[in-house]
């Protein structure tokens, strides 16, 4: 059974080495990703039966320097996080008030933090409701 192991590890390695090392090479966006889940399940507000709403607007302060690496792709990034917390409200049937955003920015101040989060509940804007009175105008012209 020893030549069998062998094989089996030698299989393992070679079908998911390169999976370990990518996930490796990228932690940190996986990092932000599990940060971004654990304040959704956090700030989560139970509004009625079976409606659960969570934040849809994130911004995410990271240091200076991780900014300016990411600077030529922050859209993407910002797409792929907002993506990532669809899904994860998605899996445990969260709804959200509007649109989901991630938008990341350069840390004002060194924290000592790596990330500081900011997160919030932002209703979709309506357009105000016409009056009585506009339509009364509208109607005679």
């Amino acid at each position: 059974m020893g030549i069998l192991s062998g094989l089996e590890a030698w299989m393992d390695d070679r079908a998911f080495g390169w999976l370990r090392r990518w996930r490796a090479a990228r932690r940190d966006p996986l990092e932000v990703v599990t940060i971004l889940r654990r304040v959704c399940d956090e700030h989560a507000v139970i509004v009625g039966r079976g409606r659960v709403v969570v934040p849809n607007t994130f911004v995410l302060h990271v240091p200076d320097a991780s900014h300016r690496q990411l600077q030529g792709a922050l859209a993407p990034l910002e797409l792929e996080l907002a993506v990532a917390v669809r899904s994860h409200a998605a899996a445990h049937a969260y709804t959200f008030a509007g649109p989901v955003t991630v938008r990341l920015f350069p840390a004002p101040v060194p924290a000592p933090e790596r990330y500081r989060i900011h997160s919030r509940i932002t209703p979709v804007a309506r357009p105000p409701a016409a009056s009585v009175s506009d339509h009364a105008r509208g109607a005679g012209s």
